[in-house]
């Protein structure tokens, strides 16, 4: 938010992270590859005036008047799915893993993330199984942590 110039210390802003949990690194890391950019990948898709879906601009790439704040919203979307957006790791892996990552994501003040655990394109049951997994043996690890 400093970034866009709006202070922010009094907040406590959450996160939205995509989270993916497997048994093994080579799984968790193999799936998400070509999914988990699928939603910015339609947005940024040429509707038919000529401009990216969800943006308002005509087919010369002027923006329309009151949306100027928007210029920037596709590169935020790319930004977002960044793995490592704001140096903070990528929520995949084994549950050992994902647990520690998690911590250190906590640690750099986030306190709250919502996670995304499905891409489009990856099986039903690897998605059942990746809440399974991070709610059985991923959350345990942050039962005592204080409620905000």
């Amino acid at each position: 938010m400093d970034e866009y110039g709006h202070p922010h210390a009094h907040l406590n802003p959450p996160m939205s992270k995509s989270i993916y949990v497997a048994p093994t690194m080579e799984e968790a890391e193999r799936d998400p590859v070509g999914l988990e950019d699928f939603s910015s990948r339609i947005l940024r898709s040429v509707g038919s005036s000529g401009a990216p879906i969800g943006m308002p601009m005509d087919k010369n790439g002027n923006i329309a008047k009151g949306y100027e704040h928007w210029a920037n919203r596709q590169s935020d979307r790319d930004r977002r799915d960044d793995v490592g957006h704001a140096g903070l790791p990528p929520l995949r892996g084994t549950p050992e893993v994902v647990a520690e990552r998690l911590k250190q994501v906590q640690e750099a003040g986030i306190n709250h993330v919502f996670g995304n655990f499905g891409f489009a394109g990856l099986p039903h049951h690897k998605v059942m199984r990746s809440i399974e997994l991070f709610a059985t043996e991923v959350m345990p690890h942050f039962q005592e942590a204080a409620v905000v």
